[in-house]
């Protein structure tokens, strides 16, 4: 029953860049050996008829802006002795992948230097965490941590206004650049950064019983890369941002014969991204970001109908992060998973989300006072939307 605990359909839709979670789940295999690979597909249909408004007037004509992705997800683990037990992990645990319409672009090229055509952020993630246990009563306590290495990239398209070329031509010297000419921005690690895990955990496995708790520490990324300009050839770029740490507590317990009821809450340090500095040539720059924490709250239910099926059924709600920059609202998922057991003794699980996005509002950034600096190039507003995930794993113990 043990197995009914991830619904990950709906994790992939958390705040902010967070994507996929490292498989640490598999050390509680009761197996000497035990490999669980899968994915999950994620289409987020942020901004269905886009915007409400746009600087206080209707407009609908632009399609989605968040692109579809896909989170895979692969874990081995191994048995060290009679109470040791490590695993192998790799993830992408931060991302974003978005296109813009002709109607957000011509509004920052009206506000802005440039307006955005499209933007990414891709990252993976290799890890080794172990878990020590011992007796404790009926059940067993248990010492987790290890140690992951993080990459991070971040690219952006940009079409210049007549201001943005003609900045650029003062930064180059000479006059190349005219309102229209679009620019690519890419930084990224110059390799895998170090961080760590640490937790703790309780379980009793004859009654599917397990609480267990995990902190990921943030790791900071120095950024290197290139602003590419149309006839000038590539410009360096330079920069830094730190990803967040986060804590997650999980539990579940066997409330009837096959029957398992099972909850969680996780934070995550997003406040820690109010904006990220860098420089393209000796000209200071700047994304900005002033987002505040994010929580997920999740509980669900799981049933074993025979030996070889069992189902589960979860609800989730994450908090938006943003405040004045971005669309990351609130999200509500209802998800189910369903699992397989087939002749092999493998399992199969496939699982299934949708979301509700709450509506929200970007307000322009305005001059002066306290919240300077803060706000979007232009305001706008946009609508409730749905997103849709679907999840495949399969899970072989021996």
């Amino acid at each position: 029953m043990a197995s009914l605990l991830a619904l990950s359909s709906s994790g992939a839709l958390a705040g902010g860049f967070t994507r996929g979670g490292a498989d640490t789940d598999i050390l509680f295999e009761e197996a000497p050996v035990a490999v669980r690979m899968g994915a999950t597909f994620v289409v987020p249909q942020r901004g269905v008829e886009k915007f409400k408004t746009v600087s206080g007037t209707s407009r609908s004509s632009d399609s989605d802006y968040s692109d579809s992705y896909v989170v895979p997800s692969a874990a081995f683990m191994i048995g060290l002795g009679a109470n040791a037990r490590c695993a192998g992990t790799y993830t992408t645990p931060y991302g974003a992948d978005s296109s813009f319409g002709r109607d957000y672009i011509d509004q920052g090229k009206l506000f802005s230097a440039s307006g955005t055509v499209a933007n990414t952020v891709e990252s993976e993630e290799y890890g080794l965490t172990c878990g020590l246990f011992t007796e404790a009563g009926r059940g067993r306590l248990w010492l987790l941590g290890g140690v992951f290495w993080e990459s991070l990239s971040a690219s952006e398209t940009a079409e210049l206004s007549a201001a943005g070329a003609a900045g650029l031509n003062g930064l180059i010297g000479f006059p190349v650049l005219t309102g229209g000419d679009v620019t690519e921005l890419s930084l990224s690690s110059d390799h895998h950064q170090l961080g760590y895990r640490i937790g703790a955990a309780f379980d009793i496995p004859e009654y599917a019983l397990r609480i267990q708790g995990m902190y990921k520490s943030e790791v900071e990324h120095d950024l290197e890369g290139a602003l590419a300009v149309p006839v000038v050839g590539e410009i360096v770029a330079r920069g830094s941002v730190v990803t967040p740490q986060s804590f997650e507590l999980k539990a579940q317990s066997g409330i009837a014969p096959g029957t398992l009821a099972f909850a969680s809450v996780k934070w995550v340090d997003w406040s820690i991204l109010q904006q990220i500095d860098y420089t393209v040539g000796p000209a200071p720059q700047s994304f900005e970001f002033f987002w505040r924490d994010g929580w997920t709250i999740s509980g669900g239910i799981g049933k074993r109908l025979t030996d070889h099926v069992s189902v589960a059924l979860g609800l989730s709600w994450d908090k938006g992060v943003s405040t004045s920059e971005d669309m990351y609202t609130d999200a509500w998922s209802l998800g189910g998973a369903l699992n397989l057991t087939d002749a092999f003794g493998g399992m199969w699980r496939l699982g299934g989300a949708v979301s509700y996005l709450t509506e929200g509002e970007i307000k322009q950034a305005t001059l002066g006072g306290g919240g300077a600096g803060k706000g979007g190039k232009f305001g706008y507003t946009v609508d409730q939307d749905w997103a849709y995930t679907g999840s495949i794993s399969y899970k072989l113990s021996f």
